[in-house]
């Protein structure tokens, strides 16, 4: 191998890599641009609390426009990454 082909290969593996950066760069401004889209789109329902600096996505059944039903019992359900409180909403778990 000679000390321009060499010189070559690593210019053409320069650009190879420039064009990856570039890709991973557009990929995550339109996948940044489409959460804020379906963010809007599809507001969360229940409230955000902020807790320990941490934000909790909270549905509150016991909660009415007066305030809260007096009484009620409270029972957190957690769920992990794959799945939605509308999950347990529909399963019927959660009047």
């Amino acid at each position: 191998m000679t000390r321009t082909s060499t010189t070559r290969n690593r210019g053409a593996a320069f650009k190879w890599a420039a064009v990856g950066a570039g890709a991973l760069a557009a990929a995550t401004l339109f996948n940044r641009a489409a959460a804020r889209r379906a963010e809007v789109k599809y507001p969360p329902i229940g409230d955000i609390i902020h807790v320990d600096g941490v934000d909790l996505h909270v549905v509150d059944t016991a909660k009415t426009d007066l305030g809260r039903v007096a009484g009620a019992e409270t029972i957190v359900l957690l769920h992990g990454n794959a799945s939605l409180v509308q999950d347990y909403l529909v399963s019927g778990i959660v009047d």
